[in-house]
């Protein structure tokens, strides 16, 4: 699904996504839920599957370590890591807030750690895709989970794969400044994560 000639723009919109985003789902009475995603997957293709002007790009590559400590500490990688996969931290609050656990049973989400890191990969690549001329527009579908701090998840959110997108933008083209437009309906977090 790349496109390989740079100099021309064959796509208007490129759509990034990956099956795998199920897996960033809180459990059973949490807001966030997994669903969500395959329901963005059913209404792209009932509404823009045979538009030209869009293309979806299937994304399922982690973001790496190295990409993830653009923002974040390697010893909170390594917490939500191991919580992820089933390990008991001790004093997980240091680490994470209490909405981002299930509600009901109280346990980190099994499994949504390679969900987060997709999620991450998935906004470099949209920014390749823009920067590199690709596509006009690329859009992350998951991505925005900006109130993750360097070692602290918090907002539903575990690594923050927009201001991890600004570092990588800042590093790999030398841009000197970035616009985010935060349009969450809890809108903030953003202004200190970004003096840098």
């Amino acid at each position: 699904p790349y496109i390989s000639n740079t100099k021309r723009i064959k796509v208007k919109t490129a759509i990034i996504y990956s099956d795998e985003l199920k897996n960033y789902d809180f459990g059973p009475g949490h807001p966030f839920r997994g669903d969500r995603f395959a329901s963005f997957f059913q209404l792209y293709e009932e509404k823009l599957g045979k538009n030209k002007n869009f293309q979806l790009i299937k994304n399922s590559e982690p973001a790496s370590d190295k990409e993830l400590k653009l923002w974040h500490t390697q010893e909170y990688i390594q917490v939500v890591a191991a919580a992820s996969s089933g390990t008991a931290i001790p004093h997980l609050y240091q680490f994470i807030s209490q909405d981002n656990v299930n509600p009901i049973s109280g346990k980190f989400p099994r499994g949504i750690e390679r969900a987060a890191r997709i999620i991450v990969r998935n906004s470099i690549l949209a920014l390749d895709f823009v920067q590199e001329k690709r596509s006009e527009k690329a859009v992350n579908v998951g991505g925005g989970l900006h109130h993750a701090k360097s070692g602290y998840g918090e907002g539903f959110c575990f690594y923050n794969d927009v201001v991890i997108a600004a570092r990588y933008a800042m590093e790999k083209y030398n841009l000197k400044r970035i616009l985010i437009l935060d349009t969450d309906a809890h809108a903030g977090k953003l202004e200190h994560l970004l003096s840098f």
